[in-house]
This record gives C-alpha cells, sequence and structure tokens, in this order.
C-alpha cells in the first residue's frame, strides 16, 4: 500500500483508534498489497463518542460494552444492573449505590476501549 493510502487511513481513522496501535498499523499498512487494502478499508469502526453516550444513558444495562463488542463486561454490567444493584440498594437501604461508581468509572474508560477495540479489529485484517 503505497504511503498516501497509508496517511489518508490513518487520518481518517485516527479518532478511532487507540494512538498505541497507530506505530504497528502504519508499519503492516505499507506492507500490505493493494488487494488486501480493499478489505481493509470495510472494517466498520465503532464511534468512540457513540459508545460514551450509551455508557452514559444506557450504561446500566451494558449497552455500551455491547456495542463495542465487549459482550463478557456488557453481560457482567447487565447482571448486576438489573440484579444484583437493586438488591443490594433495598437491603442496605441506599447505602448500596456506592455501586453506581463503577458506572460512572465506565465513562471514562469507554472511550479508549472502543478505540483499543477497533485497532484490534484493524490489525485482524493486517
Amino acid at each position: 500500500m503505497n504511503s498516501n493510502k497509508v496517511s489518508a487511513f490513518l487520518i481518517t481513522n485516527q479518532g478511532n483508534i487507540s494512538s498505541e496501535y497507530i506505530p504497528i498499523i502504519r508499519q503492516r499498512l505499507e506492507q500490505l498489497d493493494d488487494n488486501r487494502s480493499f478489505a481493509l478499508m470495510s472494517v466498520s469502526m465503532k464511534s468512540p463518542f457513540v459508545a460514551l453516550l450509551l455508557s452514559i444513558f444506557l450504561g446500566s444495562l451494558g449497552i455500551d460494552r455491547f456495542y463495542i463488542g465487549d459482550n463478557t463486561n456488557g453481560a457482567i454490567k447487565l447482571i448486576v444492573g438489573l440484579v444484583i444493584l437493586p438488591i443490594v440498594s433495598v437491603l442496605t437501604l441506599g447505602i448500596g449505590s456506592l455501586l453506581y461508581i463503577g458506572y460512572v468509572l465506565d465513562w471514562f474508560l469507554i472511550m479508549g476501549a472502543t478505540k483499543k477495540k477497533n485497532a484490534e479489529k484493524v490489525m485482524l485484517y493486517l
């Protein structure tokens, strides 16, 4: 793949890919033949901003994690949000609401997780 195409791909997707993967992806893209580059262009990347919005509004149901393909963490968040959290909150008279801190912390982690998942998808095609 020529350097113009490599630069164009990286500039187009820089907001969707974790910066730690950029040098590796650049190196592999430069070695990629044009036939395989077409498959790479069809990789659908998830938007970190959409993941953040999902995390803020539907994070207690794990929708944000399901969106980025992190199904295990999505299922854990869903179970905790629907079953465990309500029981603990009722039994401890509201002290269990401290568990909501985990959902708020995920607001700060979800964008990085989305970029990492996108980079891993790209690496599969390289």
